[in-house]
């Protein structure tokens, strides 16, 4: 089961909505759903947060990219920092 699989079972289990979660992560519920689709991934310290609210350890992943504060994303991307290329 992937990250996004597990935040989702564990919302669940816990009677969550993502727009409860994600008020009380500071982040909008449109992210919530995002990490849940396995569109990418939280950062270390939303991974601990998301442990700290649904009273679950999360993993993090790789242990040097986690002490590097990268979250292991694999063949994700962040499409916001996303560069845009123009043509002349």
């Amino acid at each position: 089961m992937d990250l996004g699989q597990q935040l989702r079972v564990t919302r669940k289990q816990r009677n969550m909505t993502q727009a409860y979660l994600a008020q009380r992560l500071g982040v909008q519920p449109m992210v919530i759903d995002r990490w849940e689709g396995a569109l990418c991934d939280p950062t270390p310290d939303q991974l601990k947060e998301l442990g700290r609210i649904l009273d679950r350890p999360f993993n993090l992943g790789n242990q040097a990219d986690a002490d590097r504060g990268m979250a292991s994303v694999g063949h994700r991307f962040w499409p916001w920092r996303a560069v845009a290329r123009y043509r002349r």
